[in-house]
């Protein structure tokens, strides 16, 4: 029993490794310029090994995408998830400041993976569904949140709001992560916040 649960810890260790290094290697050189047989080398490993835990490198980046899918709806639900936090007029200019300084936070954690995705976005469907996914989530949970501000004006076409809410945020996000040279940050963030509030009151 000792032996099986061994041999079962080490497969696991070899997995997460196959996968953190095929990570590392996509960010670096991109998804299309890496073999299998370049992770199995930087991971010490036969080819033999390598196709053991995978059949072949489309699967290797699925299994990514699925952690880093539930690594993102985990972390959604962390950040805008919690039911007690009540939203206002007094508040939201905080709650907004700390949601986009949050999301640049994490996107400055995985900004060589995020791009990497939306290349791939256009090529592979699967990375496409994913971003896709993220999306929808992203929707959501802005647009519960918005009907959860007890005092803002009356909203008449909520999803159009949600989504130009959203776009000025993701485009701040997206700005100040990959474009850094180009804005003052905190100034960015500010007028985005702005027009968001004058976009809910």
């Amino acid at each position: 029993m000792e032996k099986s649960n061994l041999k079962q810890k080490r497969s696991i260790v070899m997995r997460e490794n196959i996968l953190s290094t095929a990570l590392k290697l996509f960010c670096e050189k991109g998804y299309h310029n890496v073999t299998t047989n370049e992770i199995a080398k930087v991971c010490g490993i036969s080819i033999g090994s390598l196709y053991f835990h995978f059949k072949n490198k489309d699967e290797i980046l699925l299994q990514i995408l699925d952690t880093y899918h539930r690594s993102f709806i985990e972390d959604m639900n962390e950040r805008v998830g919690d039911s007690d936090v009540v939203l206002n007029k007094t508040n939201i200019e905080q709650y907004l400041h700390i949601l986009i300084n949050s999301l640049i936070d994490t996107h400055e954690k995985s900004k060589a993976f995020n791009k990497e995705l939306m290349a791939l976005s256009f090529t592979k469907d699967e990375v496409a569904e994913i971003l896709c996914s993220e999306e929808t989530i992203e929707f959501e949970l802005t647009k519960k949140y918005i009907k959860s501000i007890d005092d803002c004006k009356k909203i008449s076409d909520m999803d159009n709001t949600v989504y130009v809410i959203l776009d000025i945020i993701n485009s701040t996000v997206n700005r100040v992560v990959f474009k850094p040279q180009s804005v003052d940050k905190e100034k960015l963030i500010k007028t985005a916040v702005d027009a968001i509030v004058k976009i809910l009151y």
